[in-house]
């Protein structure tokens, strides 16, 4: 028993470690100077390719091969950024999984710019926030935290020692008559993102259903909140002309054509949740697939009804190919391997067909990266110990009592 248990959480520990990322900024800053070029790297643990998203201030979501960057595999590069790029970006896999994001700011002319790291910090790691014009150096300026002055620094530059918890907010630098824009430090707390969840459990409802989007997290729900792009392009939270904000996320009473969207759980540290691409379908037939992927080696389900009969004879098809005609209505994959991956949808005659749902199968092969072997060694111990040590008592217990290990 003790063996199954250690074996199931090693594995949800290495799926959990291979759907992380990491957004690094090169040079490491929130701030830039129009026409500085910046990186954008996905530092991730599995074999799989991210690629680098944002939403910039016109509340427009694109990817970087959308001609604002030079995409690579998990990278993103900005040859000569300018105010227009100025935004929210993060990096996402095709799993829909997510890394931090990082809000980039823009500052053309005369003004000036705080500089600090882009992503979270590590307690008791030394920082040091630079103030900088364009065009010169080593000037004094006055530093605050929270809109309040902490330092002044003749050259510009302070360092803050051994970061704490208490050492996290909003900062600003003021050098000769001009202020930065506010730039956020974020400690690292260790936790892993939340992951979004939907009720009901698929892709796809018909409209006037009821709709409950929650952010579970390992230690509470508190200061996340639920966002959505929808299909004309509209970023907002639950709260602000749709839904209703609850203690674990979002509530749609009376879910709508329009609130077909991209959905996601942000907190207040700048992470995030995977995305959820949920269809409210306003015709006769849904599809209903998992919303998170597939494992290879699973068994999944998938169902085609109306809003009167889930039993119905239909056809499925995967990627534009007619797959099976099943006299009831749903089609179970044994053992789903990656060439099961793709985009399906079913039709039933007389009522019509269904919207497309894209089903995901994470391979079982994926490798993690150098530096994700780094992170799974230092961790490892902390989830292996305890059952450990429970068989290290277990055997010393047997041989006291002179029991065989197979009694045991």
């Amino acid at each position: 028993m003790k063996t199954t248990l250690l074996f199931l959480l090693l594995r949800l520990y290495f799926t959990s470690a291979q759907s992380r990322a990491t957004l690094i900024v090169s040079p490491s800053s929130s701030q830039f100077f129009e026409y500085n070029s910046v990186s954008l790297i996905c530092d991730h643990s599995s074999s799989d390719e991210w690629t680098v998203w944002r939403y910039t201030n016109g509340n427009k979501l694109s990817s970087c091969d959308s001609g604002w960057g030079n995409p690579t595999p998990s990278r993103c590069d900005i040859k000569a950024i300018k105010p227009l790029d100025s935004g929210m970006y993060w990096c996402e896999s095709k799993y829909r999984d997510s890394s931090n994001m990082v809000n980039i700011t823009i500052i053309t002319g005369k003004g000036v710019i705080l500089q600090s790291p882009a992503g979270l910090v590590t307690e008791g790691d030394n920082i040091t926030l630079n103030c900088k014009e364009q065009n010169t150096n080593n000037l004094q300026a006055e530093f605050y935290r929270n809109n309040f002055s902490v330092s002044t620094k003749p050259e510009g530059n302070m360092t803050i020692h051994q970061v704490s918890k208490s050492n996290e907010g909003e900062y600003k630098c003021r050098m000769s008559e001009n202020k930065s824009s506010p730039s956020w430090l974020l400690i690292e707390d260790g936790l892993d993102p939340a992951v979004l969840t939907v009720s009901p459990d698929s892709s796809q409802t018909f409209e006037y259903k009821i709709l409950n989007l929650s952010c579970r997290h390992d230690r509470s729900s508190h200061g996340w909140r639920i966002a959505r792009v929808t299909l004309d392009h509209k970023l907002s939270h639950c709260g602000v002309g749709w839904g209703t904000p609850s203690s674990s996320g979002c509530f749609i009473q009376t879910a709508k054509k329009t609130d077909s969207a991209v959905y996601w759980c942000e907190s207040a540290t700048r992470q995030r949740s995977n995305s959820v691409n949920f269809t409210v379908h306003h015709g006769n037939v849904t599809l209903q697939t998992p919303l998170r992927p597939l494992t290879e080696g699973d068994n999944v389900t998938l169902l085609c009804k109306t809003k009167t009969s889930h039993t119905l004879p239909c056809d499925f098809y995967k990627d534009g190919a007619h797959v099976k005609t099943e006299p009831a209505g749903h089609m179970t994959i044994h053992g789903v391997s990656t060439s099961d991956e793709g985009l399906y949808w079913c039709h039933i005659a007389g009522y019509g067909e269904s919207p497309p749902s894209w089903l995901f199968v994470r391979g079982s092969n994926s490798s993690p990266s150098p530096s994700a072997l780094t992170i799974i060694l230092i961790r490892l111990p902390v989830v292996v110990a305890p059952f450990a040590i429970c068989t290290v008592l277990a055997l010393f217990s047997c041989r006291h009592t002179g029991n065989s290990l197979k009694s045991c």
